[in-house]
């Protein structure tokens, strides 16, 4: 039987292994008195574990070959921070040592949230515990992708078929898994032996020889003929299915999860630490979410995809693949996937429309890099990663990745999405060196507070109609709405099975089960069940939709129990305040930042209150959201950074800003 510490932990055993450590005594000797030498000793930690995380991921996502990555990180601007702590090279000996650390913080988070006793969030009090929770959180979660993120990269590698060692050297050729899944479709999809060669070739042209990610571009973003189209969604259902990949992935999320045990964390710990609520009430919310939004989604759906949404009206299940394909017919997405010299041609078009609606898009210094991949091992998602560096004002080094496959509206939004992180890393940091906000104040910033500024800046972005560049490339200004409100929907069964599948980990552990070596049958039982629920999350707000593709494997993210939920807080908020209007505030059933009003407004809300549905292309309404941006670096209250919009004076945000150097022509 597996023993976890909570919630009893051997403090004084854990103590003396904490010292034991390598370079944390020095953090003592060096401080005014212990507590504030481990204090800076787990911050430095942090931020070491950090930069060579973010350095690992950046490299990774972007597809980059071990040349193009030494090339990028080998400049000497770019050298990475390092704490003064030696951590150990076996893997055994690393997460005992990281265990101790955070058990450490923990400890520390507990008292401080015991010695709460004002309700007021901006005790003093108040402002220890989320101090101590806000060292913790960051720990535990690059602790976590530490031990855990070149498992995960491998697992990622062998679904998409990639050979890590042709990544490495920049040739990454065809899986013979996938080039024989192809196969097995083809034959089973076309029953005319004769027409099968010919389709294999049109499928290998379609996907540089039978590459696995291609597939992803070609179905969310062009207009290939049905035949090509149905053997993709079948190779990818059939990949996604994949039972003992899918296993495999349930396996290292029971690692990863012990490791978070192990230190005292449960789920209902961790979501109270992101500030959110206990585990059941933040489901019932995420579902609440889905019901409240299917309304849209099927208006939408009425309006860009009519003959998808006619199966509604006759009580048939609409897929997204009918969805996907009706919208590339009707969007006139281009007929084959672009050459690199399209993609720089969209790409320019595409930046030069977007400096007009966000003119802090075309911000360029040394420590900001865009980068728009198009080789077979880049992800096809939106990535923010902010880098310490190591030089004396420990600057951060922003890279941004962005899929340059996606259709010319979402890449609008995506790229909108991520030059936001990007604006609101900058506001911060010209406001560090003014003097006006703390030194480091990005890296305290409220995950929820940058998500929610850049998905409102994305949200806008879809709403805003552009006129065509010109009447011969229609395809260059086509927008979907639809498309939009699909990935925002998708947003509520990612949670639920980051969610559900930690609930599941939790019972097998609390049953005596060792999730460092969780079973085949346990990790199993766990697949049946997930796989029976996903539909109906799909389906909830009486919605007949189906997103065959969509299972366990691509949507379980083994290091991060909060991805999906995060991007939720808003809406959480007020299906939670709708759900339980007379339900009394309690640490635990509330979120952590939230207890007035009973339906607290979400920055959507709150922009739209002051300046109308569509609001990004007002320069005082601009000035608004950079002043939510400096707000978020100094105050933790999420309610307070939202009630900054209605009382904000654009005029001294402007003011405030120029005067930290921030260019003109840049507001």
């Amino acid at each position: 039987m597996t023993e976890y510490p909570h919630p009893t932990l051997k403090l004084l055993e854990n103590h003396q292994a904490l010292l034991a450590i390598p370079g944390v005594q020095q953090y003592i000797d060096q401080a005014p008195n212990p507590e504030a030498g481990l204090k800076k000793m787990a911050e430095e930690l942090t931020s070491h574990l950090d930069a060579r995380i973010e350095r690992d991921f950046t490299i990774h996502v972007a597809g980059w070959s071990q040349k193009e990555a030494d090339d990028f990180f080998g400049l000497p601007e770019r050298k990475l921070f390092e704490s003064q702590v030696t951590l150990a090279t076996d893997p055994e000996a690393r997460q005992r040592q990281l265990i101790h650390i955070g058990t450490y913080l923990y400890s520390r988070y507990r008292d401080a949230a015991q010695k709460e006793k004002a309700p007021e969030p901006s005790s003093p009090e108040a402002e220890k515990a989320q101090t101590a929770a806000d060292a913790l959180l960051k720990f535990i979660d690059a602790a976590t992708y530490d031990i855990f993120l070149k498992d995960d990269f491998e697992l990622s590698d062998r679904y998409f078929g990639i050979d890590p060692e042709g990544r490495k050297q920049g040739k990454v050729k065809p899986s013979p898994t996938i080039l024989n899944l192809i196969d097995a479709v083809i034959k089973h999809t076309e029953p005319d032996e004769d027409k099968q060669a010919g389709l294999k070739q049109e499928v290998l042209a379609a996907t540089e020889e039978g590459h696995f990610p291609p597939m992803v571009d070609i179905l969310f973003g062009y207009n290939y003929p049905t035949r090509i189209r149905h053997v993709l969604e079948r190779v990818w259902e059939k990949r996604a299915r994949d039972p003992d990949l899918t296993r495999e992935k349930v396996q290292l999320a029971a690692k990863s999860y012990h490791f978070l045990l192990s230190m005292g964390i449960n789920l209902d710990t961790y979501l109270k630490l992101n500030g959110f609520p206990n585990t059941a009430t933040t489901i019932a919310a995420v579902e609440s979410f889905l019901e409240d939004t299917a309304p849209d989604f099927k208006a939408k759906l009425a309006a860009e995809a009519p003959e998808s949404a006619a199966n509604l009206n006759i009580h048939q299940p609409v897929t997204v693949w009918q969805m996907l394909t009706e919208i590339a017919r009707r969007q006139n997405y281009p007929p084959e996937r672009e050459t690199t010299t399209d993609i720089e041609k969209k790409l320019k078009q595409i930046q030069a429309q977007l400096s007009q609606i966000l003119p802090f898009s075309a911000l360029e210094t040394p420590y900001y890099e865009t980068v728009a991949p198009t080789n077979v091992a880049a992800s096809r998602r939106g990535w923010n990663m902010p880098i310490r560096l190591a030089d004396e004002k420990n600057s951060l080094l922003i890279v941004n990745i962005i899929d340059p496959f996606a259709p010319p509206q979402l890449f609008l939004q995506i790229k909108g999405h991520e030059d936001t992180h990007k604006f609101h890393f900058y506001v911060v940091k010209r406001g560090e060196i003014a003097g006006a906000i703390d030194k480091n104040s990005w890296e305290k910033i409220d995950t929820r507070a940058t998500e929610d500024i850049a998905q409102l800046v994305e949200d806008q972005l879809g709403q805003i109609e552009e006129p065509p560049t010109s009447a011969e490339s229609p395809a260059e200004t086509a927008s979907s709405d639809l498309l939009g409100a699909f990935f925002k929907r998708l947003r509520g069964p990612w949670s639920l099975i980051q969610l559900q599948v930690r609930h599941q980990l939790e019972d097998l552990a609390n049953q005596g089960k060792d999730l460092q070596h969780l079973s085949d049958q346990d990790a199993t039982g766990i697949i049946t069940q997930l796989d029976r629920r996903i539909p109906y999350w799909y389906s909830l707000g009486k919605l007949n939709f189906r997103a065959p593709a969509h299972w366990l494997f691509s949507r379980l993210n083994v290091l991060n129990p909060m991805d999906g939920t995060s991007y939720l807080y808003s809406e959480i908020a007020q299906a939670q305040a709708k759900n339980q209007p007379a339900a009394p505030a309690t640490a635990e059933t509330t979120l952590a930042t939230t207890t007035e009003p009973k339906e607290p407004l979400t920055l959507e809300q709150a922009f739209t209150a002051r300046f109308g549905k569509i609001w990004l292309p007002n320069p005082s309404a601009r000035l608004v959201l950079y002043g939510v941006m400096i707000t978020s670096a100094t105050e933790r209250n999420y309610d307070k950074i939202v009630a900054s919009v209605s009382q904000a004076d654009p005029q001294v945000i402007k003011a405030q800003l120029l005067s930290w150097g921030i260019a003109e022509n840049l507001l």
